[in-house]
């Protein structure tokens, strides 16, 4: 059990502030259906992690990983100019006008953002070293606490700070992490 428990502190402690939770938290504050991207990124976590703990170390075998990250911030960059765009025309733009669809921009954001990511990286190498099963589940349990506290936090900022502001950030924040995203 004391295995078990620091697997997951571990892969949590990869994931805190990583470009994954952050596009977490800013895809909260864009939706009105947080159950659905809630269901989007655990499903993309399911399968980036689960092919992490299956491939283990392979990945750049199958996919080269420049692909993804060019692939990946662009995607970033696009949602947020398509945010801006649409607070600079005062015309409710977010995420789920975008897409129409919650479950599908949680799935595609964290997807791209978790692949051969330092989360994906970590899963991979414990898995080499713990039961493949454990590190699994370990690293479902991590990621999803820290989607929900993550998406907790997006939506009680929403709260405080105006529809308005929030837009901006989070077109900003896209922005940013779309450059990150390549950069990194």
């Amino acid at each position: 059990m004391l295995e078990f428990m620091s697997l997951i502190a571990t892969i949590a402690l990869a994931e805190v502030g990583d470009k994954t939770q952050i596009s977490i938290l800013l895809l909260s504050t864009q939706t009105r259906r947080p159950i659905k991207l809630l269901l989007g990124v655990f499903a993309a976590f399911l399968v980036v992690d689960g092919v992490a703990v299956v491939f283990g170390s392979m990945m750049k075998q199958i996919l080269p990983a420049y692909i993804l990250r060019i692939f990946g911030s662009l995607m970033f960059m696009i949602l947020g100019i398509f945010i801006l765009i649409g607070w600079r025309s005062r015309e409710q733009t977010n995420i789920e006008r975008i897409f129409k669809n919650s479950f599908t921009v949680g799935f595609s954001a964290t997807f791209l953002a978790e692949w051969c990511d330092k989360t994906q990286i970590s899963t991979c190498v414990l898995a080499t070293r713990f039961n493949y099963l454990e590190v699994f589940a370990a690293a479902m349990t991590a990621l999803i606490m820290i989607s929900i506290s993550t998406m907790i936090l997006g939506r009680m900022m929403l709260k405080r700070i105006s529809e308005e502001k929030m837009l901006k950030i989070s077109g900003v924040g896209f922005l940013l992490v779309g450059i990150l995203f390549l950069l990194l």
